[in-house]
C-alpha cells in the first residue's frame, strides 16, 4: 500500500468538482436549448393550424367562386340559345 499525500488527494477532489460543474453547466446549456427548440416548435405548430385554417377558408372562397362562375356560364348559355330561337 502506498501513501498519497493530501495535496494529491486535494487536486483529484478540486478536478472532479470542476469536472463535475463544468457537466452540470453542459446539461444546463441543453436544457435552455431544448426549451428553446420547445417553444420554436409550438409557435411552428400555431402558426401552421393559422395557415391551415386560412387555407380551408380560402378553398371554401374558391369553391363559391366556382358554383357561381358556373352558374353565371349557364344563365348565359341559356340566355344565348333563347336569342338564338327568336
Amino acid at each position: 500500500f502506498g501513501c498519497s499525500s493530501n495535496s494529491n488527494l486535494e487536486a483529484m477532489v478540486n478536478d472532479a468538482k470542476a469536472a463535475a460543474d463544468a457537466a452540470k453547466a453542459s446539461a444546463e446549456e441543453a436544457g435552455d436549448a431544448a426549451a428553446d427548440a420547445d417553444a420554436k416548435a409550438t409557435e411552428a405548430l400555431i402558426l401552421a393550424k393559422q395557415a391551415n385554417e386560412k387555407a380551408d377558408k380560402a378553398y371554401g372562397v374558391a369553391r363559391a367562386a366556382e358554383f357561381q362562375a358556373n352558374r353565371n356560364g349557364k344563365k348565359i348559355e341559356r340566355m344565348f340559345k333563347k336569342s338564338m330561337y327568336k
